[in-house]
């Protein structure tokens, strides 16, 4: 029941989902614009087995920074 719960709320939100303007600035520039998805972490995993940010590594005393920005799902 789970994984059909969880493929059930993916295609219901996907439609309905709008993005967000966001306006981030830092060493590594300055970005603004609309994003699916921001995200920082320091280890390249998270949740489990999701590889959010592959080159992020522990022990170099960084954040590491994903941007995914927007795409049309009519497509």
């Amino acid at each position: 029941m789970g994984t059909i719960a969880y493929l059930y709320g993916v295609l219901v939100n996907l439609f309905r989902y709008r993005d967000v303007t966001l306006s981030l600035s830092g060493e590594f520039g300055d970005n603004q614009g609309p994003f699916f998805q921001a995200a920082t972490g320091n280890a390249p995993i998270c949740g489990g087995r999701m590889k959010v940010l592959p080159e992020a590594d522990m022990a170099d005393g960084w954040l590491d920074l994903c941007l995914a920005s927007c795409c049309d799902v009519s497509r």
